[in-house]
């Protein structure tokens, strides 16, 4: 695709990581575009704020509260450019929106910043990751070692973060593809755990491979592990410049 360039890439049986580069005016078109798009996607919002019991208060009320609490910080627009990265470039479809939950902690009460489904081995799987922006000039960054820490947790079928993540699924399948995330409750051992690492210096290789390979020889088969690192021509800070509402 014009515009985007790999600068590295592995593929193992259950595993694999990706080096990705986006030229400036892509990129520049891209938070334009896909990304503002999906992050303020108000018919999602609308539909999944419908779901929740909000007594005294609009939907309208509702969704102008949430739109008006939506931070532009650089590490939150990273969010998005993950999940549109990963649902136009990898075959996922994402089922969650962060803006949903954004809360005084920042925490994220779906258990994880990527849910979704997507095929593994002809099956409809859950897709469950992490999400982290870094500046860092090391390689790697520090930001890597918490990320391969929450994928190592995400890795638990049984851990409060998996259950989490796919419990806020069930519930609110039905303003997605409910019959994909059917399927995918079926598959429950089954599953891709994601890593998204968005950067804003030049691409190495360092930045993902000894973790990845770290956290590949501690997987069952059971579950794909893909880790991505995005490097945009933009820096973090300014991503915020050419959001579009």
């Amino acid at each position: 695709m014009n515009g985007t360039h790999t600068e590295f890439e592995k593929t193992d049986s259950h595993g694999s990581y990706v080096g990705m580069r986006f030229d400036l005016e892509y990129a520049k078109q891209y938070l334009r575009g896909d990304v503002s798009d999906r992050f303020y996607n108000k018919k999602q919002i609308e539909n999944v704020l419908a779901s929740v019991n909000q007594a005294q208060m609009s939907i309208e009320d509702l969704t102008n509260k949430l739109k008006s609490n939506v931070r532009l910080e650089g590490w939150r627009i990273g969010e998005y450019i993950a999940m549109a990265t990963i649902e136009k470039f990898f075959g996922v479809k994402i089922c969650h929106d962060p803006n949903l939950e954004t809360t005084s902690t920042n925490a994220s009460l779906a258990g994880a910043d990527l849910i979704g489904t997507t095929l593994l081995e002809n099956k409809t799987v859950f897709l469950i990751g992490e999400v982290k922006t870094s500046s860092s000039p090391k390689s790697p960054p520090g930001i890597t070692y918490k990320l391969a820490t929450e994928l190592k947790e995400l890795s638990d079928v049984e851990g409060s973060r998996v259950t989490s993540a796919v419990r806020w699924l069930m519930l609110h399948k039905n303003y997605f593809d409910e019959s994909a995330i059917n399927e995918a409750y079926e598959n429950y051992q089954y599953r891709k755990i994601t890593g998204m690492l968005i950067r804003d210096t030049s691409p190495n290789k360092k930045d993902m491979e000894k973790k990845y390979l770290k956290l590949l020889s501690s997987l069952s088969e059971d579950i794909f592990l893909l880790m991505v690192a995005l490097y945009m021509p933009i820096k973090i800070g300014d991503f915020k410049k050419y959001m579009v509402a």
